[in-house]
């Protein structure tokens, strides 16, 4: 096979694998950059010439994030066509992680208050209510959903996992009324023609109703994973329980969320209040 050949391959085994249509698209864009510094056949590729080429990368200023983007690309690439493995010898400086952004549960509540439409108020609800990625709510399907359990079986989320999350009791007559008007779907959230709704489309949903519902905050549809993860940790909820839900490996992922609980806050008092009390 040639390296375009190769590079086509490669894309089918990620799809195969479950990634995401962002990630397949990076990689493969990745991979491709690589061969057009590289010039020469994949096979002869060792530890030396992957690292050179990331130091390239770092030599012209990109990003820490995105050199790992690269980096990842790479090593699954000649492991699924060659069964290589590599040490490279490169080690990033972590980029500063900033805090999420989250809603409170007043601005939660008006975002799906002012969503008229009903299939969009659902789509707010159970992405906050079970803390959804956008993919994972795009990609819903009617046969994941156990309505006498009240849970979703979310299958193939991020990194090709499965994990069941937390149906919200009280979407429960929403989602029986929208399944009496969507017959011809496998998918809880369709378009036109009856196949899923794209993630451009969710997110102006999201961005529709914070506007309606005046929040200025700079919020994504991720935020509302955030709140539920923060909102679940201000309720008393065991961390490693919110871990399970959100389907994080590592729990030093999850305790970031600790960083923003208002009850931590609120328990603080300013020296200037203190001064002037």
């Amino acid at each position: 096979m040639t390296e375009n050949e190769k590079l086509h391959y490669f894309r089918k085994l990620l799809i195969n694998q479950h990634f995401s249509p962002k990630t397949v698209k990076s990689y493969t864009q990745s991979v491709k950059s690589f061969f057009l510094w590289y010039k020469q056949e994949g096979e002869y590729v060792d530890d030396m010439t992957l690292t050179n080429y990331l130091m390239t990368l770092v030599a012209s200023d990109k990003a820490s994030k995105t050199i790992n983007v690269y980096k990842e690309a790479l090593k699954k690439y000649f492991l699924l066509l060659y069964n290589r493995t590599f040490d490279i010898a490169l080690k990033l400086s972590r980029e500063p992680r900033s805090l999420p952004v989250v809603l409170s549960t007043q601005e939660v509540s008006k975002l799906i208050e002012v969503t008229t439409n009903p299939k969009h108020a659902l789509l707010l609800s159970l992405a906050y209510g079970c803390g959804l990625r956008i993919s994972e709510i795009v990609n819903l399907r009617w046969n994941d959903i156990d309505g006498d359990r009240y849970t979703i079986h979310i299958k193939h989320g991020k990194g090709a996992k499965d994990r069941v999350v937390i149906l919200p009791q009280s979407t429960e007559e929403q989602l029986a009324r929208h399944r009496k008007s969507s017959p011809s779907s496998p998918y809880v959230f369709y378009n036109d023609q009856w196949g899923k709704i794209t993630t451009r489309t969710a997110q102006a949903i999201f961005s529709k109703a914070c506007k309606k519902a005046w929040i200025t905050k700079k919020v994504s549809f991720h935020s509302l994973r955030h709140s539920f993860a923060t909102h679940l940790l201000e309720q008393g909820t065991d961390i490693r329980y919110v871990q399970t839900l959100l389907g994080h490996a590592n729990i030093r992922t999850t305790q970031i969320y600790t960083h923003v609980m208002q009850p931590a806050l609120d328990k603080i008092i300013s020296p200037l209040d203190r001064l002037l009390s």
